[in-house]
């Protein structure tokens, strides 16, 4: 595995990569199909996730709950549009 560490530029995930860091929840199969739909290089940055989640929290019970709540504080901190 490469280091999450060189933060310059962008690369992509091999797709034993993306099946540990995304696709765990699938089996290796359909992790390879959806690194075959969705895999794209991506920024060399590291976000971590809470305990209970994985990144493909949309395949997880209770995702509607994290989405209202992601929409909420978005919405809450958008900058207001300027008035022409």
């Amino acid at each position: 595995m490469p280091s999450p560490f060189g933060v310059n530029g962008a690369k992509p995930l091999s797709k034993r990569h993306f099946h540990f860091t995304f696709g765990n929840d699938l089996t290796r199969a359909e992790s390879d199909l959806e690194w075959e739909r969705s895999a794209v290089n991506s920024y060399n940055r590291v976000f971590f996730e809470g305990v209970t989640r994985t990144h493909r929290i949309v395949s997880q019970d209770g995702w509607e709950e994290v989405a209202d709540y992601a929409l909420t504080w978005a919405t809450s901190h958008a900058a207001a549009a300027p008035v022409a």
